[in-house]
């Protein structure tokens, strides 16, 4: 990680890049409460989308001039995963842990990565005109799946007095501790 600065911190999280997909997308697992390892739950397409949203986090990292690491890099920090493909890369970094799948609705993943994680960069995004559409869709669908609105309950531009603003003032609300 780059800095200790509250914006680097939140652009450094990974936790929703590997949380929120494959708990969405294998939502009835959840409804079930199945309890199998969360990396059990990725596949090779789960693995496109959260490469896919790791490219939208370092996408706004980028346009706000933060330096971020990449999920896979992270793998490979955190847990020495260099070789395979995403979803091999996945079960090596995450499988010794066996983290359990969400159970329910109330899971952290749902009620921490998406309005703490997910919500804390779209808005943003959305205050330098910087398109996240798969954060987005992840946030609404996952509002639907969840019965609330992660929106209202998370941090934004609003709830964090950034409306209207562009990237040096986003920055500076953060890096001058203004925000956390």
């Amino acid at each position: 990680m780059s800095g200790g600065d509250a914006l680097s911190v939140g652009l450094f999280n990974c936790n929703p890049i590997h949380h929120v997909p494959p708990a969405v997308l294998n939502f009835k697992r959840v409804e079930d409460s199945d309890c199998r390892p969360q990396h059990a739950l990725v596949t090779p397409r789960i693995a496109d989308v959260i490469d896919a949203l790791d490219r939208e986090r370092l996408s706004l990292a980028h346009a706000l001039g933060v330096e971020a690491t990449s999920f896979w890099d992270f793998l490979t920090s955190a847990y020495g995963v260099t070789d395979g493909t995403l979803v091999e890369r996945i079960v090596q970094g995450y499988g010794r842990q066996a983290f359990p799948e969400p159970d329910s609705v109330y899971h952290r993943y749902f009620t921490e990565d998406i309005p703490f994680g997910l919500v804390i960069w779209s808005s943003p995004a959305a205050q330098i005109g910087l398109s996240m559409p798969l954060t987005d869709s992840s946030i609404t669908l996952s509002n639907t799946l969840c019965g609330r609105d992660f929106v209202a309950d998370g941090r934004t531009a609003e709830s964090l007095e950034l409306l209207g603003s562009h990237v040096g003032s986003i920055r500076a609300a953060f890096i001058d501790g203004a925000v956390c």
